[in-house]
């Protein structure tokens, strides 16, 4: 069964978008909603062509067979209160779903990477949407390297994939789901949870960048 069509099986409670390909998950997710689409929804590509990551540094996201999500937010409750600790978080319970789903040795290098065995997996990025000085609505990106390893040069790190340290062949849509599934539920839980009951006030905080167009 094809990548889409697990998740659209899934159930996922939030409103679920699909494109073969965009600019980038994040870029679309913002206009949507200077186009007037009310989140929470989520953006899902199979593959990026203009991916970019903090500081605008270049994100390889043309593979498919790797997971490109953005989920747009309101901000609401603790997530609104502490922004720059909804990275941190979402990240954390990323690597921990690796770890018990897949049997990875994956952990956040702070502020906003995922590796695994020493080398990067994904990262993710994070940019609010200001209005009237206030963070309003925010998008979290997510890239995480599944079946494919980008060839990166690059001092700081080796790129790499989940397939090059899983003990079987991957499912690419049931890790996409199980994925997916972990960024949804971690938003929720900041949402409609708090800091303490969920732990998040532990995690590194990080900063987010701010949109240029006001809604």
């Amino acid at each position: 069964m094809k990548m889409f069509e697990k998740v659209r099986r899934h159930g996922f409670t939030v409103p679920m978008f699909f494109v073969d390909s965009t600019g980038s998950t994040n870029v679309l997710a913002k206009d949507m909603m200077k186009l007037g689409s009310n989140p929470p929804f989520v953006v899902l590509a199979k593959s990026q062509y203009a991916s970019y990551g903090r500081i605008k540094r270049k994100w390889v996201g043309d593979l498919v067979g790797n997971i490109y999500v953005s989920y747009a937010m309101g901000m609401r409750g603790e997530a609104g209160r502490h922004p720059k600790l909804v990275v941190g978080y979402v990240a954390s319970k990323i690597c921990e779903r690796m770890r018990e789903r897949f049997s990875l040795d994956a952990y956040v290098k702070v502020p906003n990477d995922i590796f695994v065995c020493g080398k990067k997996v994904g990262g993710l990025l994070m940019e609010t949407v200001i209005c009237k000085n206030h963070i309003r609505r925010a998008v979290l990106g997510v890239g995480i390297n599944v079946l494919v390893s980008p060839e990166v040069v690059c001092p700081e790190y080796q790129a790499a994939c989940m397939q090059d340290f899983a003990g079987w062949k991957l499912d690419f849509g049931e890790v996409s789901v199980a994925i997916i599934e972990k960024i949804v539920s971690s938003i929720v839980e900041l949402e409609c949870g708090n800091f303490v009951s969920t732990g998040a006030k532990d995690f590194c905080a990080v900063d987010v960048a701010g949109s240029e167009f006001v809604l």
